[in-house]
């Protein structure tokens, strides 16, 4: 694995601007969630009581209504057992106006608790926990910000400085600029130590051409692009402990965001109704 991820491949998750940002913010912001959860928590338990005394109020004044009307039915049902009079007729006859009023009072009661139901429901908290989702943010943004710590720690300065292609440029730029024995010394050197170098290396000090001044200078900056390219290949493969541990650690905080976007992307999927729960 190391052998694979080099510092030149590790250099694009080093310097992957909106991942160095997101990992940053997670560590900031899940601490500050996570601080806050109980307080969360005990606002929306206080809202919950709110709730519940309101309802039981409305549902206690249901109640005592009905008491009533149950109490003025048996009244009438008592009158008009007795003897009829003067003075039962007039009960009689105001006992269902009564009743009325009571049974519109209790309609307007039933009606407000329904909506009060409607517009105040219950705000629930299924887990006492910190969410799943924020713990795994927080995760993977430590894994990827500690990852980048390694990188700069670790990686040579000629792979944070720049690509492949820029250091081969610069290479270049200085031998034309002072083509000094010096710069084909440091390539001769990097090819030697590079396999695939070997053969350049051999037909630039053995040529089976003629060399004119203009071919042996084209001879010359091939080679120090060579070497230039071997160079950066051998800081690229500096350090494979260091390489092991920010490929791991890198590795650890793509896998853990990537299960978060999948879970993120499947709860939105199943508010939809495109999937099931």
């Amino acid at each position: 694995m190391t052998s694979v991820m080099n510092w030149s491949r590790l250099r694009s998750l080093g310097n992957l601007r909106i991942l160095t940002r997101a990992s940053y913010a997670g560590l900031v912001v899940v601490p500050l969630v996570a601080g806050a959860w109980p307080f969360v928590r005990a606002v929306v338990n206080r809202y919950n009581d709110d709730v519940h005394d309101g309802r039981r109020r409305l549902a206690e004044a249901a109640a005592a209504l009905e008491g009533e009307l149950r109490a003025a039915r048996a009244g009438v049902e008592h009158y008009a057992r007795l003897d009829e009079n003067s003075t039962t007729a007039v009960r009689a006859s105001a006992a269902p106006g009564a009743i009325d009023k009571l049974v519109e009072a209790i309609a307007r009661v039933e009606d407000r608790l329904n909506r009060f139901r409607a517009e105040m429901p219950l705000k629930t908290i299924a887990e006492p926990l910190l969410p799943w989702s924020w713990a795994v943010a927080f995760f993977a943004a430590l894994c990827i910000a500690l990852g980048h710590v390694v990188y700069e720690a670790v990686a040579p300065e000629a792979i944070k400085a720049g690509s492949a292609d820029s250091f081969v440029s610069r290479r270049l730029d200085e031998y034309a600029r002072h083509p000094s024995p010096g710069l084909i010394e440091v390539a001769t050197a990097h090819l030697r130590a590079s396999t695939c170098g070997r053969e350049l290396l051999t037909r630039y000090e053995a040529p089976d051409f003629p060399v004119t001044e203009e071919v042996d200078m084209g001879r010359r900056l091939e080679l120090v692009r060579a070497g230039a390219t071997a160079e950066y290949e051998a800081y690229s493969a500096r350090s494979a402990c260091g390489r092991g541990v920010c490929t791991a650690l890198y590795g650890i905080g793509l896998l853990l965001l990537s299960a978060l976007i999948y879970q993120q992307c499947r709860a939105v999927a199943s508010a939809a109704g495109w999937v099931g729960p």
